[in-house]
């Protein structure tokens, strides 16, 4: 896990995500750029008036943003870059030229770039080059020590093991591996379940097997009752990639909970994680 991208408005959930970022980087002495978006929230957010104020205040968040989490890991880790049009292209091209390993990003549910992006047709998901974690807007960092791992009857769901263990070792997470209740898919299902199980445990993770109800309400009751701090997903190819609001990932994102990751199938076929 060499480089992540910390998409920033230096709000305090902002913040909170780049904490999150920040115990990936002890882990495993990743670099982290923080990405700043010139549109008109953001502009509004930290009360900037003059297009010849821009540069000077976001230089000035930044410093005080990495000043808190100096003791973590070094300054050099950081960097700064400026997207000065609301165009997720950009967003998405640096991503791709930088080889970042993982992207971090608010899934705001208001209008802008975010909105138009993530809540509409999951452009960023379905388009970028690495797995990239939506943060509720409310985002408070406290621990991720509870992961949850959904398993389906898709051969792709095992995809979601490297990311996870490298997740679950930047935070000593105890990871519930959890097999969905589809009755036609059982015995399916509990083999990549129990695939899942072994390969963390073989890699020393905190495991937990459990089953749960493919419900979205049931999920939300579970995460909620047993404090997990983050979904590993995917896009499924046959589902997601049409943006259909109503697909499983985009149903756990719009839980507007906890943080969901997620990344496109052929995300992992193509690019391998950096370790």
């Amino acid at each position: 896990m060499n480089e992540i991208v910390v998409v920033m408005d230096f709000s305090a959930s902002s913040i909170s995500m780049l904490d999150f970022a920040a115990q990936i980087a002890k882990t495993y002495n990743s670099f982290i750029t923080i990405v700043w978006i010139d549109n008109k929230e953001n502009r509004k957010l930290l009360k900037i008036n003059s297009d010849k104020l821009v540069n000077e205040l976001i230089i000035e968040q930044y410093d005080k943003a990495i000043s808190k989490f100096s003791h973590i890991i070094s300054v050099s880790q950081f960097e700064l870059r400026l997207i000065t049009d609301n165009s997720y292209s950009k967003l998405l091209s640096l991503v791709y030229n930088l080889q970042i390993n993982l992207l971090l990003i608010h899934n705001k549910q208001k209008k802008g770039f975010i909105s138009e992006t993530f809540n509409t047709n999951l452009n960023i998901q379905s388009n970028v080059s690495c797995p990239v974690i939506l943060f509720p807007d409310s985002y408070v960092y406290s621990s991720a020590n509870n992961i949850l791992i959904p398993i389906d009857q898709s051969i792709d769901t095992r995809q979601k093991l490297p990311i996870s263990l490298i997740l679950s070792k930047s935070f000593a997470s105890k990871a519930s591996v959890c097999s969905m209740k589809l009755d036609r898919e059982k015995p399916l299902i509990a083999k990549y379940a129990q695939q899942a199980f072994n390969y963390l445990h073989k890699n020393k993770v905190k495991i937990e097997a459990v089953e749960i109800a493919n419900n979205i309400k049931e999920i939300e009751s579970y995460c909620i009752n047993n404090k997990i701090a983050l979904i590993i997903s995917m896009c499924d190819n046959a589902i997601d990639s049409s943006f259909s609001r109503y697909s499983f990932t985009q149903k756990l994102i719009n839980m507007q909970l906890i943080p969901v990751l997620s990344f496109p199938n052929a995300t992992v076929k193509r690019k391998a994680l950096g370790k």
